[in-house]
């Protein structure tokens, strides 16, 4: 484990070298923006889901970008939960989905205004006629929460097992900032991708920063989180650095849950 710690540490350190930072001066980057090297740890992490009985199969939408950032205009910001879609369970397999629900208040994003149910890789557009009403969105969360297991263990709504993560629409809008001048958002995507983050990873960041954590524990991240990457037309990354701000849940918790 130290060993895996000091190689981890030692590619973010020459990442940082290239951009011209160092690690204590990454701080306020790092609640923004993640080089590349930390977007793929923490989606090798998510090795730690299985389900109960079948597969488990990854949706992780691309959704236009013009799309998605008109609707997180309108609300202080978004929160982002997990859920299994089991109607192919009689094939061998279920899905492992995304929703996104908008939130009504930054401070206390706990009050979602609307839900957005992603089951397919691709979701080019977001309307009113698209979204669904929490009592649509819950039994996707339950059916995660019971049969979606963490390194074969059940979910017991421990701290570390989380259900959801918001993120701020100001530091979304902050990533979409360092875009080339005159990006045509109607021919890029939000892809957004599950991933988990683990004990050491978590670590990791509590020590490098603990003044930025609202707790004393250094386990705060330890779970169900996505990374959010602007992409274009064929699925290559536009920007060297994709975006994992998200405030897991709880301590901000709606009333979404199981």
């Amino acid at each position: 484990m130290k060993t895996q710690k000091v190689n981890f540490l030692n590619s973010l350190s020459a990442f940082l070298n290239q951009i011209g930072l160092d690690l204590k001066s990454f701080i306020y980057l790092l609640t923004v923006k993640i080089p590349r090297e930390i977007h793929d740890q923490i989606l090798l992490d998510r090795g730690v889901y299985s389900l109960t009985s079948g597969n488990l199969n990854y949706i992780q939408p691309a959704i236009k970008l013009t799309e998605f950032n008109n609707y997180i205009n309108n609300v202080p910001g978004f929160r982002i939960f997990p859920g299994l879609d089991k109607s192919s369970s009689g094939l061998g397999y279920s899905n492992f989905i995304l929703m996104l629900g908008l939130a009504q208040q930054a401070d206390a994003p706990t009050e979602v205004v609307k839900y957005f149910l992603f089951l397919q890789p691709k979701y080019q557009l977001m309307n009113s006629n698209d979204a669904i009403i929490e009592a649509i969105a819950k039994p996707y969360l339950v059916s995660y929460h019971s049969e979606v297991l963490i390194s074969g263990a059940i979910q017991d709504n421990k701290p570390e097992y989380k259900k959801s993560r918001f993120y701020p629409t100001a530091e979304f809008q902050s990533y979409l900032h360092d875009l080339p001048a005159n990006t045509d958002y109607d021919k890029c995507y939000v892809k957004i991708e599950i991933g988990f983050i683990t004990t050491l990873v978590s670590k990791y960041l509590f020590e490098l920063y603990p003044g930025e954590f609202p707790t004393a524990r250094n386990d705060y991240h330890v779970g169900f989180t996505c990374v959010l990457t602007i992409i274009d037309e064929a699925g290559n990354p536009i920007l060297p650095t994709s975006i994992e701000i998200a405030t897991p849940c709880p301590p901000d918790c709606g009333s979404l849950t199981w």
